[in-house]
């Protein structure tokens, strides 16, 4: 699903990743970790496309990044569920409307907007907060619609960056379930962490694997994620 070939990226002429090598198996969940500032958001940046690789090559879904076009960089996005530590949600509009954004995007109808919308806000536990506006909204009923938009298109790869980090413990773990009930609906998830223990409690749920960031460059002996 994803190959990353020695890959690197630099800002301003000083490196943040150096020499990626490794694959992204499908239907796999995967853990992303390594301390602040070990590159693990530029990471997800890269694999959202955000960001293209100064180094390297990069190929997301057999299609190497390298040339694409905006339309065919906005085909692969469409692909790609992405879940943000800081919510990046609109005030101005409801939960219900926040969510159905990516499928706004994609120009689908009402009507099938509203038949997708209305399951999935049973499903992460927000089917009597469709209305309210996310200044209303606790922490962690923010994450979770954050995760309704990120894969209300049905996405093949949902990555998320520190999804915990603004919730209490019981939260996180709610959270957590929510993403290890996608993969086992056979979705690829890579989710970022520096909580070791985070790690710990899914890898007893799932079949997790490690991919370790350090210093921008992959630890020893995890070469796939």
């Amino acid at each position: 699903m994803v190959s990353l070939d020695e890959v690197g990226f630099n800002y301003d002429g000083r490196p943040i990743l150096t020499r990626i090598t490794a694959s992204l198996v499908p239907g796999t969940f995967n853990f992303l970790t390594g301390p602040s500032g070990a590159g693990k958001t530029t990471l997800l940046q890269l694999l959202s496309l955000e960001l293209r690789p100064t180094a390297g090559s990069l190929s997301m879904f057999g299609d190497p990044t390298a040339g694409l076009d905006r339309q065919a960089t906005s085909r692969l996005r469409r692909r790609i569920g992405i879940v943000f530590q800081d919510f990046r949600l609109l005030d101005h509009l409801s939960v219900a409307e926040n969510v159905v954004v990516p499928l706004r995007i994609a120009g689908l109808r009402a009507e099938e907007r509203q038949r997708d919308l209305s399951d999935l806000l049973d499903w992460v536990g927000l089917a009597n907060r469709g209305d309210a506006r996310p200044p209303e909204l606790s922490a962690g009923e923010k994450q979770r619609t954050a995760i309704a938009r990120a894969v209300i298109n049905a996405p093949d790869l949902i990555l998320a960056d520190e999804p915990t980090g603004n919730v209490d413990p019981e939260m996180a773990g709610k959270l957590m379930r929510l993403l290890t009930e996608l993969n086992r609906q056979g979705k690829t998830v890579l989710v970022a962490t520096h909580d070791l223990g985070l790690v710990r409690s899914v890898k007893g749920q799932v079949a997790a694997r490690v991919l370790r960031l350090g210093q921008g460059t992959l630890s020893q002996g995890a070469s796939d994620l």
